[in-house]
C-alpha cells in the first residue's frame, strides 16, 4: 500500500489542497444537490400542472356558465311552449264547444227546414185544391150567369 499513499500525495501536490477540498466538498454534497434538483423539477413540475389545471378550470367554469345560460334559455322555451300550449288548449275548448253549438243549430235548422218543405208541400197541394175549387166555382158561376141570363129573357118575353 505505501504506492497508494505515495499516488495520494502525488495528487494532492498536483492538484493541491484546494481541489482536494472541492473534490471531497463536491462528493459529500451530490445528495443534496441531486434532492435540491429534484425539488427544483417538482416545483416546476408542480408549476405547470397547477397552470394547466388553472386553464382546464377555467374551461370548465365557461362551459358551466354557457350550459346554465342554456338551461334557462331552454326552461323559458319550455315555459312559452306550455303557455302556448295551455292557450291552444283552451282555444281548442272553446272551438269545439262552437262547433257542438253549430252543429246543434244546423241540427235544428234541418229540422225546422224539413217541417217547412213538408209544409210547404202541404201548401202547395192545399193551393192546388184551392185553384180547382176556384176554377170549379167559377165554372159553376158562369153557368149560374148563363142560367139567369136565359131565365131573365125568358121573363122579359112573358111580360
Amino acid at each position: 500500500m505505501p504506492e497508494i499513499g505515495r499516488i495520494i500525495e502525488l495528487v494532492l501536490g498536483v492538484v493541491g489542497g484546494g481541489a482536494l477540498v472541492a473534490l471531497i466538498n463536491a462528493f459529500a454534497t451530490r445528495g443534496k444537490v441531486a434532492a435540491e434538483s429534484g425539488k427544483i423539477e417538482a416545483d416546476a413540475l408542480e408549476s405547470r400542472i397547477q397552470s394547466a389545471a388553472g386553464s382546464v378550470i377555467k374551461v370548465l367554469q365557461d362551459d358551466n356558465a354557457r350550459l346554465r345560460a342554456d338551461i334557462q334559455m331552454i326552461a323559458g322555451k319550455l315555459r312559452e311552449g306550455q303557455e302556448t300550449s295551455l292557450r291552444t288548449t283552451n282555444d281548442l275548448a272553446m272551438a269545439e264547444l262552437r262547433i257542438q253549438r253549430l252543429s246543434t243549430e244546423v241540427g235544428e235548422m234541418r229540422e225546422a227546414l224539413a217541417v217547412a218543405s213538408i209544409s210547404e208541400a202541404e201548401d202547395k197541394a192545399e193551393i192546388q185544391r184551392l185553384r180547382k175549387e176556384n176554377e170549379s166555382q167559377e165554372r159553376e158561376i158562369d153557368r149560374l150567369r148563363s142560367r139567369v141570363a136565359e131565365l131573365e129573357t125568358k121573363l122579359r118575353g112573358r111580360s
